[in-house]
């Protein structure tokens, strides 16, 4: 199922980051089990998307990620 293009990997994300509230890039690239490649445009994608529910945090290491209702 898609919506508004979003496929199932990006809709497992949003699941995510609306049970968390908010994570990081490295857990989330773990528990998904994709690289950091993926997920970066996963999140670029997302941010297109739905660019006022999604809010990225730049850090040294890892970026974290919020998704706002």
């Amino acid at each position: 199922m898609s919506i508004h293009g979003v496929n199932a990997r990006q809709l497992q994300i949003i699941s995510i980051l609306k049970e968390a509230k908010c994570t990081n890039t490295a857990e989330l690239q773990e528990e998904l089990g994709v690289s950091r490649r993926t997920l970066r445009t996963d999140i670029a994608y997302l941010k297109r998307v739905y660019p006022d529910k999604l809010i990225t945090h730049r850090g040294r290491y890892t970026g974290g990620l919020e998704w706002v209702e």
